[in-house]
């Protein structure tokens, strides 16, 4: 099944009047420092882009929102780098599957609903694989990742059902999910991660086309964790290169009002 776009119709109109964040300026007040972090693991911290109008994130930062701005929170993000498995897929057969383990951690100021949206792109394509349901693949990630089953590991349906808790210094609370794909490229050398929905930031510009009724079209575009990866030689092993960095990426609003579920639809609901 593969991952459709999440926000209901509702949701999108309101967050229509949000605009995008800030990192705080002083680097001593990012709380990531409290997040545990093992040999394996990265941690993506809040850091500014050139269309963030605010100085502010998460309550934080100095000087205050420009008037009409609501307030703007984003989602630290520790990951793995992607891994793969061979696993048996029903109705595919033995597949090399992609997974991406990942921790969330919230130190905003109240519980936030995350429905991400992870999408990796090859060097060797065009093709843009947003990630998948694969229950086979899984419950064997879980096998290596959690074999205690003390981490709840959540897909992209299941970490949406229920909001990400509060962490302070006092007490971090990490809900853990996994990413999935079954079809990237194996003769790629170079490959690029994207996930939305760590934060409510938004970005609203006109485009040079027209829009479906003849008027300037609309371009929507949401504050992205970019993450660049490269093979290890000839090797399975995939790691990271440079640095993660935020970036704004979307489309005409008319696309991304389609790629919505119906408001009746379960949050997060993704569809074959």
């Amino acid at each position: 099944m593969l991952r459709s776009a999440k926000l209901g119709a509702c949701a999108l109109t309101a967050a229509l009047g949000l605009v995008a964040w800030q990192a705080p300026v002083a680097t001593g007040q990012d709380p990531g420092g409290f997040i545990p972090k093992g040999p394996n693991d990265r941690i993506a911290s809040p850091s500014p882009s050139p269309q963030d109008p605010s100085p502010r994130l998460n309550g934080m930062g100095e000087g205050k929102d420009p008037p009409g701005i609501p307030p703007v929170w984003v989602l630290h993000f520790k990951f793995k780098d992607p891994r793969i498995v061979k696993v048996k897929v029903p109705g595919k057969g033995e597949r090399l599957c992609w997974y991406v383990w990942y921790q969330i951690y919230n130190f905003s100021n109240e519980p936030r609903q995350l429905i991400p949206t992870f999408e990796i792109k090859a060097d060797t394509s065009d093709t843009v694989h947003p990630d998948q349901i694969l229950p086979a693949v899984e419950a064997a990630v879980a096998r290596v990742e959690d074999p205690a089953s003390t981490d709840n590991i959540r897909n992209s349906v299941t970490i949406s059902q229920e909001l990400i808790p509060v962490s302070s210094s006092k007490q971090v609370r990490p809900v853990t999910g996994v990413a999935l794909w079954d079809d990237i490229e194996p003769d790629a050398q170079r490959y690029t991660l994207f996930v939305t929905g760590l934060s409510n930031g938004w970005s609203i510009a006109t485009g040079n086309n027209p829009g479906p009724n003849g008027e300037p079209e609309t371009i929507v575009r949401r504050k992205t964790l970019q993450v660049e990866f490269r093979r290890v030689g000839n090797t399975d092993r995939i790691e990271m290169v440079g640095t993660p960095r935020w970036v704004y990426r979307g489309g005409p609003l008319v696309t991304a009002l389609k790629e919505q579920p119906k408001q009746n639809d379960p949050p997060g609901q993704k569809k074959p």
